[in-house]
């Protein structure tokens, strides 16, 4: 018989490989079901919950005078008396509100409170 060619090798290693299959090493897989967690809050919950976990302060408003509202409410709890802003619409906004800010970003002082 004739030395094979490495086609033909590579041809007779493949049809053996289909005849005699290999068992799947994990059979109880199940493809179908959703790896990931489904979650029962939305993804604005999630964040508040995240953020307030590590200290920060969320409120949630509906519109732009609540807003105002509780910037001013929590200026006073935690007495805030300076604001940077540096978001061109805030800045509008409390133009319009006329809410003292400033924009100045260099040499910031410790207890300046950041509207981003």
């Amino acid at each position: 018989m004739q030395d094979s060619t490495s086609r033909e090798k590579m041809l007779k290693k493949i049809r053996q490989a289909l005849i005699n299959k290999t068992p799947p090493r994990f059979p109880a897989i199940d493809w179908d079901k959703n790896i990931y967690a489904t979650q029962d809050q939305s993804l604005e919950e999630q964040f508040a919950m995240a953020f307030q976990a590590v200290g920060g302060k969320f409120v949630f408003c509906e519109n732009k005078l609540e807003i105002l509202e509780h910037i001013m409410d929590l200026s006073k709890q935690f007495e805030w008396t300076r604001f940077h802003v540096w978001e061109k619409n805030i800045t509008d906004f409390l133009d319009e509100a006329e809410f003292p800010y400033t924009t100045e970003d260099y040499d910031l002082p410790e207890g300046m409170v950041g509207l981003p």
